[in-house]
């Protein structure tokens, strides 16, 4: 189980430095009541502190806000890798019986990154990229609760609007991209109580940007390969800690 969680790290780590947008981790909330409250905090094999807090004012409501960090650290230039993330969120869910949930979110974000970037393993070429975008995304997803158990499914579509991007020295056509991003989410409750407030969550994503014209006629060209670097896919996991509050329960 080790060995298949450090393989899953480690190429989700090398998909994740394809491309300088950075999505956050998408997840689902275990909240199935109003008055509802949970705080996440997570962190990615890069490094990046993600958190997020969701909170229900009224029945079948949901409100959300999340965001990530990655400061600069003193690793060599071809490592570097720095960046900014928050997004905020309207939505619903809808318990079904005693163990399903389905949710659907929307909302927009912000971001800005700095990395080094490559494509691929083997003469693989490298290029330094900074960018600073705007996101706006839709969000569906269900959740299985049972007994500790809660395991998310869901799926996020995002519009990437880059109002930045140049590599060194070099400013490169701004585009719109629209990006595919399935994740999975699986959280175990800890303690003994009846109530129990904190969960551990592993959880993991992928995004894929869909392909659409060139912006420029030679897909070869140095402006191109750099875009084309940009569009690659991206890939996440996450590794947090989930505190659950309900107005109603006992805080032991």
């Amino acid at each position: 189980m080790k060995r298949l969680l450090l393989f899953v790290a480690v190429v989700q780590l090398s998909i994740s430095s394809c491309t300088v947008y950075t999505p956050l981790q998408p997840t689902l909330p275990s909240i199935r009541n109003a008055g509802e409250l949970e705080v996440r905090a997570s962190v990615q094999p890069t490094l990046r502190g993600d958190a997020s807090i969701a909170y229900s004012p009224a029945k079948h409501f949901l409100v959300s806000a999340a965001g990530g960090l990655r400061p600069q650290s003193n690793m060599p230039d071809s490592s570097l890798y720095r960046a900014s993330l928050a997004e905020i969120g309207l939505g619903t869910y809808w318990p079904l019986g005693e163990y399903w949930t389905l949710h659907g979110l929307g909302g927009f974000g912000w971001g800005q990154a700095d990395r080094n970037l490559s494509n691929g393993f083997i003469f693989a070429s490298h290029a330094n990229m900074f960018s600073r975008y705007q996101t706006q995304f839709l969000q569906v997803g269900t959740m299985l609760h049972y007994r500790r158990l809660k395991l998310g499914l869901g799926y996020r579509f995002t519009r990437v609007s880059f109002q930045e991007l140049r590599s060194t020295n070099l400013d490169l056509p701004l585009e719109n991209q629209l990006r595919h991003e399935p994740f999975l989410t699986a959280r175990i409750e800890l303690g003994r109580q009846a109530v129990r407030h904190w969960q551990l969550e592993l959880s993991t994503a992928l995004s894929v940007a869909q392909r659409g014209q060139s912006t420029t006629a030679d897909n070869y060209t140095p402006t191109e390969s750099l875009m084309n670097m940009n569009r690659a896919g991206a890939g996440l996991l996450g590794f947090g800690i989930v505190y659950w509050l309900h107005p109603g329960a006992s805080n032991r």
